[in-house]
């Protein structure tokens, strides 16, 4: 399919948008963790409990290295087979971007995690979180995909709903544990959003 004029407009708006976020997070981090890492934070440490904790750590093994791969080489195959190479291969490649950007970017900042992590494994800096950005940038694409390539209302919705909802328990499971803050986690969905939203732009832009 081609993205239409509608569409074209909408993903740079989009694109603009999560760039302009990731500046202004980034801005506001380079002063400090503020007060609404710090109220997430409070509210996370608040709704601890053996229930939460055993769901949380399950929605965080989602965003593992193997689940993610095994995750992606799937949607992989199912795209190329049955509708377009391109976007099977696609998905390895925003997965990959999203890597090597998330990586690049924890080096370049620098910034620690929250003390007091606890209940899962971690390493390394803390912004942006690098779970967040690949789960943004996988779930986001399967996300951009029900809006322009799925046919169906109803399958539109429901893979945009569970995309979302995946998206969204990866980057909260990641401040439950507090191995991460707000800021990281915001930050992370913008990048990998960016990733998808490129990726778009890749597999359905043509010349009109």
């Amino acid at each position: 399919m081609t993205l239409t004029s509608a569409q074209k407009r909408t993903i740079f708006i989009a694109i603009a948008l999560a760039a302009l976020l990731f500046a202004t997070i980034t801005s506001l981090r380079a002063g400090g963790y503020a007060g609404w890492d710090r109220a997430a934070a409070a509210a996370a440490s608040d709704a601890r409990t053996p229930g939460w904790t055993s769901l949380w750590r399950t929605m965080n093994e989602m965003g593992s290295t193997v689940v993610i791969a095994a995750i992606t080489l799937l949607s992989a195959a199912c795209w190329w087979l049955l509708r377009s190479w391109k976007i099977g291969v696609s998905f390895v490649g925003v997965v990959l971007v999203a890597y090597v950007l998330q990586s690049a970017l924890k080096s370049a900042f620098g910034y620690e995690r929250p003390d007091g992590a606890w209940g899962i494994a971690h390493d390394g800096f803390g912004y942006p979180s690098g779970n967040a950005t690949i789960a943004a940038a996988l779930y986001g694409w399967w996300l951009l995909l029900g809006w322009l390539a799925l046919r169906g209302r109803v399958l539109k919705i429901v893979v945009g709903a569970i995309s979302f909802a995946l998206v969204a328990a990866t980057g909260w499971s990641r401040i439950y544990f507090s191995v991460h803050y707000l800021s990281d986690v915001c930050a992370g969905f913008c990048i990998g959003s960016l990733c998808a939203l490129l990726a778009a732009m890749i597999c359905f832009w043509r010349r009109t």
